[in-house]
């Protein structure tokens, strides 16, 4: 399939929307010149700020963002701050969403094949945001907190059996029970379980298949639910 050569691609487009950001700052002062030294004065500041945000203990220190923040306000520059770093972020972005594209419709595949509860839903919403972004060690923890949901919500339609105290010998349990169907137990406490608790307790920059893992995500969740496999019709 051809790009219709009428059409921006979604590149040019966020190039543009990066340029009307710049054209914004301009526009709030008298001359071209003073609206130019603005938006220096912002981008500079967004240089010092954006390694700050990704990891505590960067170039500046709280007080020194307090201070910073103060005076930008009394010169009335913070809005300029504020496009500066729409658009720094808006170009970091930008190589992602052909990547993001494809999870997407990875993601529109499986989303129809397993009826969660509300609850469960809400989890599963977040999964789908952090695998589109790319945060992967994200991915795992939702994940595994909607694996959790869903084997609560099992176990407490079954009154009349007990919930093993730990989430590992609650899912084996559950595949004894065949409340997982053909799945195996033991890949779903490895690679959704093990690999959450890995992103929140010992590493957040944890890998693994996300893929792999939401997929056997919403495989156990339609056994849990409805008895449905992923792949398979009701």
């Amino acid at each position: 399939m051809t790009e219709d050569p009428k059409l921006p691609s979604i590149d040019e487009h966020l190039k543009s929307a990066i340029g009307r950001f710049n054209s914004a700052v301009v526009k709030r002062f008298q001359s071209a010149r003073e609206g130019a030294e603005a938006s220096k004065l912002g981008n500079a500041i967004a240089e010092l700020i954006l390694p700050t945000v990704r990891e505590p203990g960067g170039k500046l220190e709280g007080n020194q963002l307090t201070e910073l923040f103060s005076r930008l306000a009394a010169r009335e520059l913070k809005v300029d701050l504020e496009l500066a770093l729409q658009a720094k972020l808006a170009n970091e972005l930008l190589p992602n969403f052909a990547e993001a594209s494809r999870r997407s419709l990875q993601l529109a595949e499986l989303s129809q094949r397993s009826e969660p509860t509300p609850q469960v839903k809400k989890f599963l919403r977040r999964v789908s945001r952090c695998y589109i972004l790319q945060f992967n060690p994200e991915t795992f923890i939702m994940c595994r907190a909607a694996l959790e949901k869903a084997i609560d919500a099992r176990f407490a339609s079954s009154s009349e059996v007990d919930q093993p105290p730990t989430r590992h010998l609650q899912i084996m349990d559950a595949g004894q029970r065949g409340w997982l169907g053909n799945m195996s137990a033991k890949d779903l406490s490895t690679k959704v379980r093990a690999r959450g608790d890995t992103a929140v307790h010992k590493d957040p920059f944890a890998v693994g298949n996300s893929f792999e893992t939401i997929e056997l995500t919403l495989q156990a969740i339609g056994f849990l639910s409805n008895g449905t496999r992923v792949g398979e019709d009701t």
